[in-house]
């Protein structure tokens, strides 16, 4: 049985988990000096997300049709979060307060205490936005990321 190469990757992971205990045992006077210290790594080449085509794209967000509450949350949610660029996370997790219109920008909430500042293009889309925001979180309809996809 042959055994495999892993990938640069995987390598890449292990050795940054290996710089970090030898740093931690440093630290902790454990060691006397760092043997990963001089440790170089070739950052490994990433791959490009995969891009949807215009057509793709406008049939996404021309899904959620009709006049429903559901309909007008899920159009809303879909281009504020291509508009802004949002993670889905992000998306579900809006609040009114957020959105400063008067500057046009969005204050979207990533993980742990880190925020991010989003610019936001369009009237429309900030409109949309206020009311995505106002529906979402109304008591009759709650946005999660299971009824998101």
């Amino acid at each position: 049985m042959s055994a495999r190469r892993p990938r640069p990757a995987t390598l890449w992971r292990k050795i940054a988990c290996l710089r970090s205990f030898y740093r931690h045992l440093c630290a902790d006077r454990l060691l006397d000096q760092d043997s990963t210290a001089d440790l170089r790594r070739a950052r490994p080449r990433g791959r490009l997300p995969k891009v949807l085509g215009r057509d793709e794209l406008t049939r996404l967000l021309g899904q959620p049709r009709g006049t429903s509450t559901a309909a007008l949350r899920g159009r809303a949610l879909l281009e504020t979060k291509y508009a802004c660029g949002l993670r889905v996370s992000e998306a579900i997790a809006l609040e009114l307060s957020e959105l400063d219109v008067e500057r046009s920008i969005l204050r979207a909430p990533g993980g742990g205490s880190e925020d991010r500042i989003v610019p936001i293009a369009s009237k429309s889309i900030q409109t949309r936005t206020i009311s995505c925001c106002r529906v979402a979180h109304s008591q009759s309809s709650c946005v999660t990321s299971r009824t998101y996809w």
